[in-house]
């Protein structure tokens, strides 16, 4: 895929739809909300923002896998895989992406909650093999006990 606010702003879509699913689980509609979830993609946000100024603002350097930004200092290298492997080395501006990763951290203490969260993730892995979010990305969904994440790949 190429590095496009077209594709920033689509996946930003997904985090916004996957932050809104729902679920029943005995009777009772479960959002995401109702699960505690810790803001972990705070990185791609970022960079997002970024990228969309980056053409007015010269001390924004959105390189990978570290970038700088309004004297800033991040690590892209969590969001962002299989980057600019048309290149040599994948150091140096985002022009193309394989895989972009949204994560998501929930607590689940005990057993009803361990159910909500099953339920959620569910829906989001039967709406990834239906493939119809969007037209430029397709996602899949992957979690266990510790976290969970999301690729984009098209």
């Amino acid at each position: 895929m190429n590095m496009s606010m077209e594709l920033l702003n689509e996946v930003e879509r997904l985090d916004k739809y996957v932050r809104n699913i729902t679920a029943e689980v005995d009777g009772t509609v479960v959002h995401y909300d109702d699960l505690h979830g810790i803001e972990i993609n705070y990185l791609f946000n970022w960079y997002k923002y970024a990228y969309s100024w980056s053409e007015y603002f010269s001390d924004i350097n959105l390189t990978y896998p570290v970038g700088h930004a309004l004297g800033h200092k991040f690590f892209i290298g969590s969001h962002f895989f299989g980057v600019n492997r048309h290149k040599e080395s994948p150091r140096g501006p985002i022009e193309q992406v394989e895989f972009v990763t949204l994560w998501y951290m929930n607590q689940a203490p005990n057993m009803t909650q361990r159910r909500r969260l099953q339920a959620l993730q569910l829906q989001l892995f039967k709406m990834s093999r239906v493939d119809n979010f969007s037209d430029i990305i397709s996602f899949d969904v992957y979690g266990d006990q510790v976290s969970s994440f999301i690729y984009l790949i098209r």
